[in-house]
Parts: structure tokens; sequence; C-alpha cells
């Protein structure tokens, strides 16, 4: 019966109503004939409200359209009449009723305010009744139209509404009033708690109904729909609280209901809502229990009602949407595509039969509409179905957003405003997990653990669908975690996978399912964390969810938890390397294909299979009986074999593939048949080069392919490398952040050297600079993409370029943020399973959401930044726009006295590669007298005497702590975050440690390439010939530019043959060369010309470096001088070294000199800066300025060019990291200075650097001669000062050039 529905009494029969109303017509005309407007009002009022009554039972639109047109011409005449103004607010609420239209109800509630308003104080009956027609107008709109303010007035007006009514109050038909106006209170509450899922506001609206039911008399007209609403309420306290009595009384009452309607009113016109709401809950029961019977039964009355409905009916949209969800209920119980089709086929005529107006309603025929094709995609895996599914599942987010703003963008506190989210936001977050799944796009898993936080934030913790809102974002953590490897996200995983535990029912029926996924879970976590308890624990937990009647009495969930024991076993066992786990493993296995039917073809057997496989493979490798690899492949092709070629087995299929090829590699090692090794090699192939599959898992695969093919096919091996550089940037991707994108190359850089070490042994060193490129300091040439200017693409597209102009800055600023997750106290002091009244999101989910609303966003910008650059690059001549310069350019930009020396340094070989100018390939020489293990001992030798010696700052003495005394380490309590390695006392002398190094460079690589060259010394004299070397590897932490034998009256070194400097990449250097030839002095605008000098000799909590006052000083004198414009901050000057003063200012001259501390930070690298008066100005500040003619950067600090040896081929320093910032050259230092000596080198290089500039014509200073001045400063100035001792090495070697 519909709650807005007020009867004539029995009385008032339609044929009485009608003469009524013929009467009243000719009164009103009569009335028309006189000048007593208060008489005619009058008549007109009465007319409205005897044309009212009859629309009730005739439900003819001329009537309700008659007396509102009736009520209103009353109103014109007395428009402040109260009484007027509520008859005509009743009308106008009927005629909602059958219009829908919002403008209707909206205004019956504007008139029944005023009504209200204009009331008399002593007319309380009056004010009650009209008090109480707001309600119904407030009920009326947020049937279609939810709005938090609607509901709160509706409360508030109801609760003083019925406080105002006394028990025997009777209406005009001496019906009590009373127990309508208690329902619509329940009513109002129960709105309130949709949108706030306060479990107080239900609590109370089922105390509210159920006085309503005990007040109203058992022969009253009004007790179905009192009985109805109770029912309601009761459904949804049932599924706050999973109560199993609550639902089994509200179907009681349901079925007592029907059958007493039925017996008494067959033709009944409530009869089919009734039926209705005997199905939803018998769905409801079945939804916690999963009982069959429940779901037929729930199926066969949504029929019947449906059926029974007439259809005109507007309850018929609602019946059908609430049909389609328990049909999908039986087709994912059945697996009944048949059933899903046909709830397909109902939501579609619910759609057709639901105005547009309707948000509630179509909310909830999308949120229906996106769960069917949900679980039809699941059956058929069609790629549609799960793309229907997001797009309908986010039409119902959006049509529930309290605000104009999208959901995706709300904030947490905005969405607590509407919980009934909760729901499609949890099945949207599933939907797009789905599809993560089938097209592995990593926006779509950030988007579905974004959107299921928000709904586990929103969703009380004691809430029936807590739980399961918690296991499935638990589930998408564990789903990004496969793809990231990032650790933080298993552990999310864990989190929620066991507080879903913690917080369902003992006998939910999706318990033994969740036990074993956090089973599994924790077997990862083990596997990270190398812990024998850790899969212990995990083991623990599968055997209590095995032990579960539940799981006993169902065999392919039986079988499920049995493999996962022996997946836990098997893992285990590659930690302790016991026999007896491996074997456990394989008896798990055996038992979980013996569950299974010989007829059953479910994905299950083929895992099964495969997991038995890999197993046995293991147990030849303990035992080395062939029998068990041979009994291995056999297994596994036979999945193999059986598998179907359907897009829904794709992961699987390609997992099989893996482990026999890995099995069938190990059978080619061991009889070196051929065949073997190309199955393998095919099986690795398909696996490799399928896209769907986790950039990490490709390019493990791709390794080994490479590996393996070197032997026999050397074509395959080639493709297999260049396929590991394609996806090495995939895995460093833009919508990374930096320090994502670090961690991420820390484990696989070295694939770069492999790949281009075999290119090298297999005759092609051309694919192997090409590897180079592509493959090494990977986040520097990102951010040089972002900042290169676009004009050669404006030119032709000049859209295109406007977006790239639009998303570079955009993705730069995502890509320096920082995404620090741990936990604040504040967010720790409420634990997870936290029992207490609901605040919906505490600071750490908010904070979470706000941080996983960052990661889409970034994804987003990302993948946009892409589809660009494929549009740009399919344009002619633009192909390789944002692309290294192709190899033919090399060569032809290289200056006729420079050449660019790479040297390759790798576990297997090491090679040098030279570029020379006017080559058409790299000359290759093969360094036979040196191997990695040298190399790397000369780095550790030669950073733990440094350690040793204290040279880690600037400002050392070299002396140790005074004389002869023995030293210990200090520790400083004021220094919590050490900038530098404390100093010691020296045990074996640097400096004699770094002769040894440096004699070893000579005579093993750079003697070798000088011969090579043919390079002539230049004694006396700067060299014209100039060498920029790339190092790789650990050579890259060593001094190549100082190589020499030292010590002695003929010493010799590469600095009598040639300047060095050093470069990133190859590309860094062919950038500012091609920029060089395009303008003969660096653009330089007037206000822009000039050095920044930046001082700090006493910065807080670290030694002072009173050189560093005297060295700016004194540079600021000999530039001022020359007329050279500078700026001063700190030193002696008035202006403090601050950070933003430091960054604001770099832009704004061309060149920059600091001199001060640094700290090289191995741990964060973008967190390595200079410290300054408050504080370090960091490299993740300095890369952001993006400075657009900057030249020089001089950095009289230490460790300014040491890198992190974890990220040998990122070049993450900070004198990489000023090149990056835009400086075309930069002078940095390996390890500390000498603060007495910093100034001298210094200002020598200043005095050399502008006379070169004069003579070469360039107003001030030209760093392109930095290099030859950096050259003289120390070759000509302070060696000449020492001498060739050992222990003056210390002082000039760790000075070093980057750049042009």
């Amino acid at each position: 019966m519909d709650m807005n529905r007020e009867t004539a009494s029995a009385s008032q029969r339609p044929e009485h109503i009608s003469d009524a109303i013929r009467v009243q017509r000719d009164v009103v005309d009569h009335a028309m004939l006189s000048t007593d407007k208060s008489s005619l009002s009058s008549h007109l009022e009465t007319l409205g409200r005897w044309l009212g009554r009859r629309y009730k039972f005739s439900q003819n639109a001329t009537d309700v359209e008659e007396a509102v047109l009736s009520h209103r011409r009353a109103i014109e005449y007395f428009p402040s009449n109260p009484q007027y103004l509520f008859t005509l607010s009743q009308s106008l609420r009927l005629q909602f009723g059958r219009s829908q239209k919002l403008e209707h109800i909206e205004e019956a509630i504007s008139l029944a305010r005023e009504a209200i308003s204009l009331t008399p104080e002593g007319e309380q009956s009056a004010q009650v009744r009209r008090m109480y027609e707001l309600t119904l107008a407030l009920h009326g709109k947020c049937e279609i139209l939810v709005q938090i303010e609607d509901v709160d007035e509706a409360v508030a007006n109801s609760l003083r509404c019925v406080a105002l009514t006394q028990p025997n109050d009777r209406d005009e038909e001496d019906r009590p009033v009373l127990p309508p106006r208690l329902m619509y209170l329940g009513v109002a509450l129960q709105h309130r708690y949709q949108l706030t899922r306060r479990i107080a506001d239900l609590q109370e609206a089922i105390v509210a109904h159920e006085k309503a039911v005990a007040l109203t008399p058992e022969f009253d007209r009004n007790l179905p729909a009192m009985l109805n609403n109770l029912c309601i309420a009761l459904q949804r306290q049932y599924e706050a609280t999973g109560d199993g009595g609550c639902v089994d009384r509200v179907i009681a009452m349901r079925r007592r209901m029907v059958n007493e309607e039925e017996r008494k009113r067959p033709q009944s016109p409530d009869l089919p809502s009734w039926v209705g709401g005997l199905a939803n809950a018998l769905h409801l029961r079945f939804r916690r229990f999963g009982l069959a019977s429940d779901i037929d039964d729930a199926v066969a009355n949504h029929t019947r009602a449906i059926v029974m409905s007439s259809p005109t009916d507007p309850h018929l949209p609602t019946m059908f949407t609430n049909f389609a969800n328990a049909l999908r209920s039986r087709a994912e119980l059945n697996t009944s595509v048949e059933d899903i089709d046909q709830a397909l086929d109902c939501l579609g005529k619910a759609r057709a039969l639901t105005p547009n107006s309707h948000h509630l309603d179509r909310s909830s025929q999308y949120l229906a509409l996106g769960g069917a094709h949900q679980v039809r995609f699941r059956y058929g895996h069609d790629p549609t179905d799960i793309l229907l599914s997001v797009e309908y599942l986010r039409e119902s987010v959006e049509l529930l957003s309290p605000t104009q703003t999208p959901v995706s963008s709300s904030s947490p506190a905005t969405l607590r405003q509407n919980a009934r989210l909760a729901i499609p936001l949890n099945n949207l977050g599933i939907s797009l997990r789905l599809r993560f799944e089938r097209e592995g796009d990593l926006s779509d898993i950030q988007e579905a653990i974004s959107v299921q936080q928000k709904a586990v934030g929103m969703t009380p913790r004691d809430h029936a669908d807590y739980p399961s809102r918690l296991a499935n974002l638990g589930n998408s953590f564990l789903y990004r975690f496969g793809r990231t490897k990032d650790k933080s996200d298993l552990e999310e995983a864990i989190r929620y996978q066991e507080a879903a535990i913690r917080h369902a029912p003992s006998d939910h029926p999706q318990l033994p399912a969740r036990m074993s996924n956090l089973g599994l879970s924790l077997r990862t976590l083990a596997e990270l964390t190398r812990q024998l308890p850790d899969f212990d624990k995990a083991i623990a937990g599968l055997k209590t969810a095995i032990a579960l009647e539940a799981v006993v009495r169902n065999p392919p969930l039986h079988s499920h938890i049995t493999d996962a024991l022996g997946t836990v076993s098997h893992e285990r066992f590659k930690v302790s390397n016991s026999l007896e786990d491996i074997k456990e493993a394989i008896s798990f296995r055996r038992k979980a294909v013996s569950l299974l039917t010989e007829s059953d073809t479910s994905p299950s057997l083929y895992q099964y299979l495969n997991n038995l496989g890999a197993s046995l493979h293991i147990l030849f490798r303990q035992t080395g009986e062939i029998t068990h690899l041979d009994e291995a492949i056999a297994v596994l092709q036979r999945a193999l074999d059986i598998i179907p070629e359907s897009s829904a087995q794709t992961f699987l299929r390609l997992s099989l593939r893996t482990n026999l090829a890995d099995t069938q590699a190990t059978r080619y090692s061991l009889s070196k048949e051929i065949h073997y090794g190309r199955e393998s090699a095919f099986n690795w192939e398909e696996v490799a080069l399928d896209p769907v599959l986790s950039p990490w898992i490709r390019i493990r695969i791709a390794k080994r392919l490479a590996k393996l093919t070197k032997r026999f096919d050397r074509g395959r091996c080639l493709s297999a490398y260049k396929l590991c550089i394609q996806l090495i940037s995939v895995i460093s991707g833009l919508e990374q952040t930096i320090q994502r994108r670090h961690s991420a190359l820390a484990s696989i850089s070295n694939i770069t050297l492999e790949a281009a070490a075999v290119a090298v042994e297999l005759g092609v060193a051309e694919l192997a600079m090409e590897w180079l490129e592509q493959g090494r300091c990977l986040v520097w040439t990102q951010l040089n993409s972002l900042r290169t200017p676009v004009d050669p693409l404006r030119s032709v597209n000049p859209e295109l370029a406007d977006r790239l102009t639009h998303l570079s800055p955009l993705l730069e600023k995502m890509g320096s943020r920082n995404v620090h997750t741990s936990p604040t106290p504040e967010s720790e002091s409420v634990p997870l399973d936290y029992t207490g009244p609901s605040l919906a999101v505490d600071m750490d989910t908010e904070r979470k959401i706000m941080l996983q609303d960052d990661v889409v966003s970034h994804v987003n910008l990302a993948q946009e930044w892409e589809e660009v650059l494929t549009q740009v690059r399919a344009m002619d001549g633009l192909e390789n726009f944002f692309k290294p310069p192709p190899v033919e350019e090399w060569f032809d930009l290289i200056p006729a006295n420079g050449v660019v020396v790479v040297i390759v340094i790798h576990q297997t070989r090491c090679d040098v590669l030279v570029l020379q100018p006017g080559a058409t390939k790299p000359l290759h020489l093969h360094l036979q007298e040196l191997t990695y293990d040298m190399v790397e001992e000369w780095r550790t030798s030669l950073h733990r005497s440094l350690v040793t010696e204290g040279v880690r700052m600037r400002g050392y003495d070299g002396t140790g702590s005074g004389g002869g005394d023995p030293v210990r380490p200090v520790d400083n309590v004021n220094e919590p975050d050490d900038r530098v390695i404390r100093p010691m006392r020296r045990v074996g002398g640097s400096s004699s440690v770094l002769e040894h190094v440096l004699k070893q460079l000579w005579t093993r690589i750079a003697k070798p390439i000088v011969d090579t060259l043919a390079l002539k010394a230049s004694k006396g004299r700067v060299p014209e010939q100039r060498i920029w070397w790339c190092p790789t590897g650990s050579l890259s932490f060593l001094p190549l530019h100082a190589a020499g034998i030292y010590g002695r009256s003929d010493a010799v070194g590469i600095s009598d043959y040639a300047v060095s400097s050093y470069i990133p990449t190859l590309s860094s250097l062919l950038e500012c060369l091609k920029s060089n030839l395009e303008s003969d002095t660096p653009s330089k605008a007037p206000a822009e010309r000039g050095v920044l000098l930046i001082g700090e000799h006493n910065a807080p909590g670290l030694p002072a470096i009173p050189g560093a006052k005297t060295e700016v000083k004194s540079i600021k004198s000999q530039l001022t001088s020359r007329g050279i414009p500078t700026m001063t901050l700190g030193g002696e000057t008035d202006s403090m070294a601050v950070i933003e003063a430091g960054v604001s200012n770099m832009n704004k001259y061309t060149c920059v000199h600091l001199a001060c501390h640094a700290k090289q930070d191995t741990n964060e690298p973008l967190r390595s800066g200079f410290h300054l008066h408050d504080g370090r100005l960091e490299l993740s500040k300095i890369i952001q300025v993006n400075m657009t003619n900057a030249d020089l950067a001089f950095l009289s600090a230490c460790e300014t060019s040491t890198g992190d040896e974890k990220l040998s081929e990122e070049a993450v320093h900070l004198a990489a990291g000023m090149l990056a910032a835009g400086y075309r050259g930069v002078v940095g230092t390996m390890w500390s200075i000498k603060d007495k000596y910093a100034s001298e080198i210094a200002e020598s290089f200043y005095d050399d650097l502008l006379t070169r500039s004069a003579v070469a014509g360039t107003p001030d200073i030209d760093g392109r001669h930095a290099g030859q001045s950096l050259h003289q400063a120390i070759t000509h100035g302070i060696r000449e000062k020492l001498g060739n001792t050992p222990e003056s090495l210390l002082v000039w070697v760790p000075y070093v050039h980057f750049g042009l």
C-alpha cells in the first residue's frame, strides 16, 4: 500500500463524492456572481478538497489537476490564508505522486512551510496537521531524491508532530492519528540512516514503527502499510548487524501479511508489493546463509509479484530491479547464464519505466546492471561485460553523489553525508579489479583501491557488510602488490584480510575462503621476510580453515585449501631447504587434484596440475632423480594440452607455459638435446611477449630466455634483451613518483649492462650503445623529456603541443611528491578492530584515501601523456619525437677534438666503446686485463679508506683528530639525522689506497684507451683533446679523470693527454652539443646574466667551515672586478642562505656557486642536498626549478657527485641533479674537500674561465670552457703547488666536471 495514500471513509463512496463535486461546482458558479470574495475562495477550496478525494479513488489525472487549479484560484483571493496554502500543498503532493516532477513536490514543501509559519500559535491542532503535511511532502521528495537537509528537516518536523499529538487525537474519519505520524517518523529516521549509517537512527525507527503497529487496530486498513515499514526497518537492521533473528522475523511477518491480504482482498492493489517484500526478505536470508531453497523461493515470489502488478503500477520498476538482483544471486550460485540474461532483460524494462528525475531508482538500476554484467564477465570473460559493468557502476555512484563534485574527487568528509554510496563504490572496486586482472591497466587497480577505501571508510564497523568490504579492499591491495611488488601493499592486504575475519560471524559462508586468502597472503609475506615462523603462521591458518565443517562438505573448497597448503609448504622449502617440506607440498597437491572428479574441467584442475608440476621440479633438483623431472614435464604438458584457449584462462595458461619452460630448460641443460632447449625457448617467448602479465614477470622471463638462447639462437637472444630494455622503461614509468622509480630500478638496472655486454660479445656494438642509452639514467631522461621544448610540434599541431605543455608540469609535480604512508601516531591510536561507535572514516583512512586519489590522478596523467606522444609519433617527420637522437646523428655532433668513452663493466666481461667524430660506428676495445671483481674491490677499498680517514665532509683536516691520539666514534646527541659518516682515526692511509687505485685505473683502463686512440701528451699546458667519460657499474664511483701513476718525478696520467669530463648518458651530452651548434653563445636575457653565490659556513648542527665565507667573498670580488653581475646569500652579507631564497633566485642567474656542507642520502637519493641556514636544500626541490637559461653550477661542497651504489646506472647525485635542473655544466666533488684549499681552487677556476670566456667573445661567464678551466686550476694550479705526493691526491682528485 502506498504510504502517501489517504482514503475517504467507507461512507464516502466514489459516487457520493462525485455528487458532492457536482453540487460544489454549482455553488462555486453561483458564488462567482457575488462580490463576496471570501465566500468564493472558501467554496473553491472545498471543491479542490473534494476533487482530491475523488482522485484517490479514480487516479484520474484530470481530478488532481482541477483540484490544484481550484486551490490556486482560492489563494489568488487570500494568498496568506494558511488553510488554503495547506490544501494546495496536499493537492500538489498528490499530483507529484502521479507526475513525479520535482517542481510539484518542491512547491508542495514550500507551501506547507509557509502554512505552518502563518498558523496562529493558539491553533495547535491545525499547526500539527500542517506539520504532518510537510512531513508527507518531504517524504515524497526523498523517495526520488534524498538530500541530507531534507531528511534532517523531516525527522525534526516528525518529532515535533508526534510530541504534539495526543494518544486520543482522531482524524475526520474518527481514526487515531498518532500511528501514521509515528510511522512517518520511522520512515524519516530510516531515510537518515540510509545516508549516515548511524545505527541509532535505525533503532529509533524500529521503535517508532513498533509503536505505530501496536496502536493500530487489527481492522485498520493502514495496518499492512505499517507492518510493511516495520519489516523494511528490520531488514535494514539485519543488513547492518547480520542478526539472523531479524530476517526470520521479517519473513514470518511478510508471509502473514501476504496470506491475510490474499484471504481478505485477493485483488488488492497492495498485494504485489507485499509479495515482492517477501521475496526481498528471502533474498536477504539467502545472502547470509546461502540456502538454495531461499533464493529459489525469492525468485518465485518476485515472478509472482510482477505477474500480479498492473502495467501502470509505480512500484513496477523497483520490482523489476529487485527481481534482477535475485536472479543474479541465483546465477552466482548455479553459474547460470540464463538467469543473468533474464536479469538484464528485467533491468531493461525497469529503466524504460523510470523517469530521469528518479535518481535513487536509476542509481539502483545501474547498480544492478553493473553487478549483472560483472557476474556474466566472470563466466564468459567477454571484455564488453566488464567494460559495461564499470560504466554502469560509475553511473550509479555519480547519481548518488551529494554534490556536483564527482565522487572520484570528493573528500571522505563529503562522502560521509551519503552512506548509500558504499554499496556501488564497493562493487565498482570489484569490477575495476576484475578489469585490471584481464587488461593489466595499473590505473584500474589504483582506482579500485581508492573507491574501496571510500566504501570502507563510510561503513560503520558494526555493519554486517563491513567484513566483506574489508576483504574486497584487501584483495585489491594484494592484486596491486602482484604488479608493483611493493611490500606496503602486501602488508595492507593482510591487515584488511585479518580484520575481515575478525569482524565476520563465525558461521559466515565466506569465512573459509577468506581464511584461505589470508593464508596465501601470509605465505607471500613469508616469501619476502624469509622467516620460517611466518610460514608456520600461514600453515596454521589454512589448517584451521580446512577443519571447518563447511569446508569438508564442499569438495571444490576443500581441494582449494589443500592446494593452498601445498603452496605454503612449497615456499617454506625454499627457506628451510628441508626435503620434508617439498615432499609434504607434493602430497598436498596430489590430494588437491584427487579431490576433483575426473570430469571436472574447472580452472582449479589446471592450476593444481601446474602447482604439482612445479613441486615435482623442485624435488628433482633436490634428489637428482630424473623420474621426478619427467613426471613434472608430463603433468605440466597435460595441463597445457587440456586448458581452453580462452581469455578466461590467459594467466593460468601463461603460468603453465612458464613452469613447463623451466622444466624443459632443466632437461636441456642435462641432456643437451636441442629440442628441449627450443621448446623451452618457445614457451618462455610466448610468456614474455604477452602484455597482460606484470612487466616484472615479463622482464624476468625475457632475461631467462636471453641467457638460454645465447647458446643456440643469436637472433632470439638479442630480441629477448631488447624486450628487457623496453620493459625497464615500463617498470619505471611516469605514473610513479621519482622515489618509487628509483626503488624499482635498484633491482633491475644491471640488466642493461648484461644486455650491452652480450651485444658487444655478439658483435653489435651499435646495439649495445642504443640499449645503454635506453636503459640507463631513465629518471633524468624522463625529466628532460618533460622539459624539452615542443617547438617542432607546435608548428605542425598546436593543439597537441598545448596538451604536452599542460601535462609536463603536472607530471613533474606528481613525480616529485612524497609517498611515505606509514601510520601516524594519531591513526595508530584507533585500531582497525575498534568496535565502538563508528565515525565512518578515521584520520588514517582519510589520509590514505587522499594519497590514493593522488596515485590515481598521477596514473591518469601518465596515460594521457603516453596517448599524446603516440599521436605525435604517428605524424610524418615526428617519429622520434622525445626519443634519443638516432645513431646516425651521434658521431656528427661530437666536436673534432673530443671523444666519448663508454665503459661497460659486467660480471661476464669489460669493454670500451669509443664514439669519435666522423665515425659511423663505435670503436670497440675489449679490456682483457680488467674484471668486474677488480673494479668492485677498488671501489670498496677506496670507500672504506675514505670513511676511515674521515674524508666525508668539507672541512676535514686530513690528520685524524689531533696528533697521534687514538680516536673513537663520537655520538652527537644533537644530530639525530646524521649528515655524514663520523670521522674516525685512519688505519691504513687513504692516500696510499687512492694512489693504488689510480695506478690500476691507468694501467688497466686509461692507458689502453690512450694507446688505442694514439693520444699525444701535452705536458705543461691544457690539452686540446677532450674525453667525456661515461662509466657504468662500480666504475661510476672511481676517479677515472685522475687515472695515473703518481708519487714520482716522472708521474703520468690521463690529465697529460686530455681534459676529462663526465656525462650520465650520451644523450645528455648530445642535447647540449646540438644546442651549442644552434647558438654560439648561451641564450641569456640581460636580467639573467651573472652568478648567484650561496655560502653557509656555519650550518646548524654541523662543523663550521670558515673557508666557505672567505671563498664566497673572494669570488664575489673577483667577479665584480670583471663586471659580472652577482647576488650573494650568506657569507658575510645580511642576506641569509635559506632554502626558499636559494631556489627562487637560481632561475635569475645563469650560474650558481654553492660553498657549504652537502649530504648524499643513500636511502632516499632525492633527499640529498646542500645544508643551508634553515635546513637542507634537497635534490628533489632543485630539479623542480627548471631553469631555462642555466649554464654552470660550481658545487664547492662534499659528496656532490658521489652517487648511490644501488643505483649506479641512474647517476643519482647532486651534480647530475643540477644537470637535470637545466645547467649545461657542473663542477662537483666525489668526496670531501679540504676547506683551506677550496677557495684557492675556486678562485683559480674562475680566473681561467673568465679569461677563456673573454677570448671567446662572451661578455660574461661561458660554461662551455668549464672543463678546461677546472683542468687548469687543478693540474697547473694546486698540483704544482702541492706536488705529486700521495697526500696531495686527496686534495685535487675529488674535483670533477660534468656535462658540456
